[in-house]
């Protein structure tokens, strides 16, 4: 084993760090002067706004060296489980890295919470996601808290696959 890797308090490369500075731009927390911006962004990547009012304090955002919003992603807390939503880049700034970076955010929140589980629902991105340790598994393995959730319940159509990812917490 390599020394400095065992010394390093973050082996796993999830940043842990309340507002990270990336290249030219910034992932942090959203804040609620972010909400029309990651409601838009939502809206051209035919994903549902419904809630994102509601759970903003669970989403994170990325913003480019100007201030514009150019991806964002949500995590809402059941107990000890977590659903990922709302995971969106704009087109013109996709294959930079952003995506994966957010995702990685919201991983650690969620191990930083004492998640169990992470769960997500996705139409098309089953091996986007499976980079970051998410496996598809059958809705009826959703725990309840995660099947009355409104993205499972309803925004989300009964096609979408359910992906969970086991977290150590």
């Amino acid at each position: 084993m390599n020394p400095a890797r065992a010394r390093d308090p973050n082996p796993s490369g999830i940043l842990r760090q309340k507002e990270q500075k990336r290249e030219s731009g910034e992932l942090r927390a959203a804040r609620a002067s972010d909400l029309a911006a990651v409601e838009e962004l939502l809206e051209s990547s035919a994903l549902p706004v419904e809630g994102v009012r509601e759970g903003l304090e669970g989403f994170f955002v990325y913003l480019d060296g100007g201030g514009a919003l150019l991806g964002a992603v949500g995590l809402e807390l059941y107990g000890t489980v977590g659903l990922l939503r709302s995971a969106v880049v704009a087109e013109s700034a996709r294959r930079r890295g952003i995506a994966g970076a957010l995702i990685q955010r919201v991983i650690a929140r969620a191990e930083e919470k004492g998640c169990q589980a992470l769960y997500l629902l996705t139409l098309d991105a089953e091996p986007f996601f499976q980079r970051f340790g998410f496996a598809a598994v059958g809705r009826d393995c959703a725990p309840a808290e995660i099947q009355r959730s409104p993205e499972f319940a309803t925004l989300c159509p009964a096609s979408a696959i359910l992906m969970q990812k086991r977290l150590a917490t």
